[in-house]
């Protein structure tokens, strides 16, 4: 783990793993946010701007809902653009999830050649998301 954050109020709460990969990381964000009432597909629309700020050069390549085992239809929504970050060519994605009372947002950046190594590991971590999610709402 590289980077923490925690709202005090309850609302949010992050963490930041790089993971290494022939030679370069795999840099995942993952947020989750007190959201009520609203889909995985309108929580990255809101997101998706802020996120492609990051980089210069942003270029969509793929955006859409994720199909997972165990994963209920319309609960994971992906996007994956390509970027220039200070100098060096990057691939990255946005992932929101609908876990309920809460949801979940992962951003990745990684190097281009290794963006399969990268969604495969991103939608392992989703699968244990969801099994970590509280599914009700506290008192």
């Amino acid at each position: 783990m590289a980077e923490q954050g925690y709202d005090p109020s309850g609302q949010y709460v992050s963490v930041e793993y790089h993971s290494p990969v022939h030679g370069a990381a795999i840099v995942a964000r993952i947020s989750l946010v007190h959201i009520e009432q609203m889909s995985a597909k309108e929580h990255y629309t809101i997101m998706k701007g802020q996120v492609r700020g990051y980089f210069d050069e942003s270029t969509p390549l793929t955006e859409g809902q994720v199909v997972l085992p165990d994963v209920p239809e319309d609960s994971v929504w992906r996007g994956r653009f390509r970027g220039v970050r200070e100098g060096v060519r990057f691939e990255f994605s946005l992932t929101t999830v609908d876990l309920g009372y809460w949801g979940a947002r992962v951003a990745t950046a990684y190097p281009e050649a290794d963006h399969v190594e990268a969604e495969q590991r991103l939608d392992a971590l989703i699968g244990r998301l969801r099994a970590l999610a509280p599914s009700v709402k506290p008192e």
